[in-house]
């Protein structure tokens, strides 16, 4: 959990506000008091193009691990549709006047409570209290859905450990 505490570089934040502006620049079309509108309705679309490549990834994965092309081809499509949502990200925040930076830091303190915290009573949560509600979560789910999210699983931890 070090990602939690890392702090802000001025490199980083520089490229953020670059990137903001470059949205501001590249937004061509103007719809007024509809931007807001337009860019969640792109943000979901987006979304759905990262769901659909995922998807894609599995079922390549699934059938032949050994598809090299196809899963670097499914890999490149995802990194791009995740830069389309970053754009769509962007135009939101930019259209609410707000600064990544600090979407960024609070994001990061809301993790940091998260990961702290119980949800359910607010005390803190040590690692046991962690394994415990995943073991209950998985209590729900019959031994066949178990058995499928744990190959899934397995399937996606060797992938990119190998890659």
């Amino acid at each position: 959990m070090t990602s939690l505490l890392i702090d802000s570089d001025d490199n980083d934040s520089q490229l953020l506000q670059q990137f903001q502006q470059v949205v501001k620049d590249t937004h061509i079309h103007k719809f007024n008091e509809y931007d807001m509108l337009y860019f969640s309705n792109g943000l979901g679309g987006e979304c759905g193009e990262v769901q659909n490549e995922v998807k894609k990834l599995y079922r390549a994965l699934s059938f032949n691990p050994n598809l090299r092309e196809e899963i670097e081809l499914r890999k490149k499509n995802i990194k791009s549709e995740l830069g389309d949502v970053l754009w769509y990200l962007t135009a939101i925040a930019n259209n609410l006047n707000c600064n990544l930076e600090e979407i960024i830091h609070s994001s990061i303190s809301k993790c940091q409570k998260h990961v702290c915290t119980s949800t359910y009573t607010g005390q803190p949560k040590d690692e046991l209290g962690l394994k415990q509600s995943i073991r209950k979560k998985d209590a729900k789910l019959s031994p066949e859905e178990q058995l499928a999210i744990r190959n899934l699983v397995k399937i996606d931890r060797d992938y990119w450990n190998n890659n």
